[in-house]
């Protein structure tokens, strides 16, 4: 076969698959638009008689008091981004699919989270998975894990869900933060301190010399004012340097206590 004709035929073979998929694509798009949405399917795909957190009745009420419409709504129209959000944003829920089908059924898949233990201490009633996940415990849950109880009190608030690490990484970052806070509170001090160096090396280098035909009484007169004038201003510049290192301490100080914080806070996670 001619290498013109070889290369016509398959020019052609894939102008004809590109307009296939146009019209394809078209067509779908037209059906989206036009067909609406018969019913709603819910799949919890993960449950057992030993995990059941979710069922088919608490997503079907989630969907039903979102407002966002889905039976009788055109399919193109349905915002399934948002009801992904809607379902994942339950703390027990691991991961939520939302389609839709050619013919028109919107199917929602929802995968639930393994709770490794329960904490059950005053003020406490959450679920903690492996990964260090914590969520508060659903009504009417059937989960068959240990149970934590007793005067230990968890490194965050009894309300908190989400992975324990990350509370602990945001705290971390709130008192590097402070830290840092403080040090800037510094500058101005060090800048005071700066100032206040280059007086001290001034007054060290203040001196006098004898004029010509000055008389001894005149030069030792204007020696013991020098000297008088230094004495103030040494005074004056030892007293302003213990007030700039007594606030720099005290910032120090605050700056300690917030790496001793640190501390604990990562030990109580350990």
């Amino acid at each position: 076969m001619p290498k013109y004709l070889k290369y016509t035929l398959l020019a052609l073979l894939w102008g004809g698959v590109a307009a296939y998929l146009l019209y394809a694509g078209g067509k779908v798009r037209r059906h989206r638009a036009e067909q609406p949405v018969t019913r709603i399917e819910v799949e919890v795909v993960d449950s057992t008689s030993q995990l059941r957190l979710v069922s088919e009745a608490t997503v079907r009420g989630w969907l039903a008091r979102s407002g966002i419409k889905t039976v009788g709504e055109k399919i193109g129209a349905v915002r399934l981004d948002a009801l992904e959000r809607l379902i994942a944003r339950n703390g027990f829920v691991a991961d939520a699919r939302v389609t839709v089908s050619y013919s028109g059924v919107l199917h929602v898949a929802v995968w639930q989270r393994t709770p490794l233990m329960r904490l059950l201490i005053d003020g406490y009633n959450s679920y903690v998975t492996e990964e260090g996940y914590l969520f508060a415990v659903p009504r009417a849950s059937s989960v068959y894990v240990p149970v934590i109880t007793g005067t230990y009190r968890p490194p965050f608030p009894a309300s908190y869900v989400g992975y324990a690490a990350d509370y602990r990484r945001e705290q971390m970052q709130q008192i590097d933060d402070k830290i840092a806070e403080l040090e800037r509170e510094k500058y101005p001090l060090y800048r005071r301190e700066l100032k206040n160096d280059e007086n001290i090396r001034s007054l060290r280098r203040m001196l006098i010399k004898k004029r010509w035909f000055e008389s001894s009484e005149s030069f030792g007169e204007r020696v013991r004012e020098l000297r008088k004038r230094k004495e103030q201003l040494r005074r004056k510049y030892r007293y302003e340097a213990q007030v700039i290192q007594s606030a720099i301490d005290k910032i120090s100080e605050k700056q300690e206590a917030e790496r001793r914080r640190q501390k604990i806070l990562a030990k109580r996670y350990e």
